[in-house]
Formats: C-alpha cells, sequence, structure tokens
C-alpha cells in the first residue's frame, strides 16, 4: 500500500499543477481575453518551484495535501515520514509560501 502512495506521489504534483494551470488559464480567457496575475495562477506554481529548490520535502507534502488532498496522516505514509514531521513541513511550508507569495504581490494576501 505505502509503495502504491509514493509512486502516485512522485507523479501527482507535476500532473496536477499542469491540469489546474490550464484551466486557470482558459477561465481567465474565457472571461476577459486575457488571464490574470493573482495567487494560485503563475505566482503560486513560481512560489511552489522556488520552494521545492529550498526544501523539497515541503513541497512534497504541499502536493500531497493540497493537490492530493491527502490528509496528514496519509501524506507521511506516502512520504515515509512520521505525521509529526509531516505538521511541521506544512506549517512551515505555508509560512513559507506566505511569505513569497506576499513579497509578489506587495501587500498581504
Amino acid at each position: 500500500m505505502i509503495a502504491r502512495w509514493r509512486g502516485f506521489v512522485g507523479s501527482i504534483g507535476p500532473g496536477f499543477r499542469r491540469a489546474t494551470s490550464y484551466a486557470q488559464t482558459e477561465s481567465a480567457r474565457r472571461r476577459s481575453g486575457t488571464p490574470r496575475r493573482r495567487p494560485g495562477g503563475s505566482a503560486a506554481r513560481d512560489a511552489l518551484r522556488r520552494l521545492e529548490q529550498h526544501d523539497a520535502r515541503q513541497a512534497r507534502i504541499v502536493e500531497c495535501r493540497f493537490f492530493g488532498g491527502m490528509n496528514i496522516h496519509e501524506t507521511g505514509e506516502a512520504l515515509g515520514v512520521s505525521p509529526a514531521t509531516v505538521k511541521r513541513g506544512w506549517t512551515m511550508a505555508q509560512v513559507w509560501l506566505h511569505r513569497e507569495l506576499t513579497v509578489a504581490y506587495g501587500a498581504d494576501t
């Protein structure tokens, strides 16, 4: 079971990010003709890429929790770490991403 989760986690992040990006771009195009830059779009993807360079485990935790919809225990099993490690990583990743997006937009998002 755990081996299947790990394989799933390894492939889930990039695919979900591409699908999310495509859906947001198409939705924006239909609404106004041009996509808008907002958190959740390219800024969030760029911040997640920077997080991956900063701390790969935290980036995997974000992918499992946010894109994969996994809970703390499922994420821990998939990544082979304890739930406490997932909680710490999730908290740190949220703070790090919030700071990155705040800097990108010059205001609290």
